[in-house]
């Protein structure tokens, strides 16, 4: 809902699979582009693909990614300890 608040002329379309699935249905599919997190994309060394940012005025992150965060570092934080 966010994307067509910004967008309204956009078909939103479900894809399914793994990143590296996902991008090869951009051309299987005739897509004219798709939404992944920019973390995602960096991490797999695939940060040159990403052409645009949202941003966080207009698109929220999705709820709950900072906890994510928080609960990885307090793991690993209590394993160093």
């Amino acid at each position: 809902m966010q994307i067509l608040n910004i967008r309204n002329d956009l078909e939103i379309v479900p894809i399914r699979g793994n990143v590296e699935t996902r991008i090869k249905k951009i051309e299987e599919e005739q897509l004219d582009g798709i939404v992944l997190a920019a973390a995602g994309l960096k991490r797999l060394g695939l940060e040159a693909l990403i052409t645009d940012y949202f941003d966080t005025e207009d698109f929220v992150p999705a709820a709950n990614q900072g906890i994510l965060g928080v609960e990885i570092l307090k793991k690993v934080f209590t394993k160093i300890c």
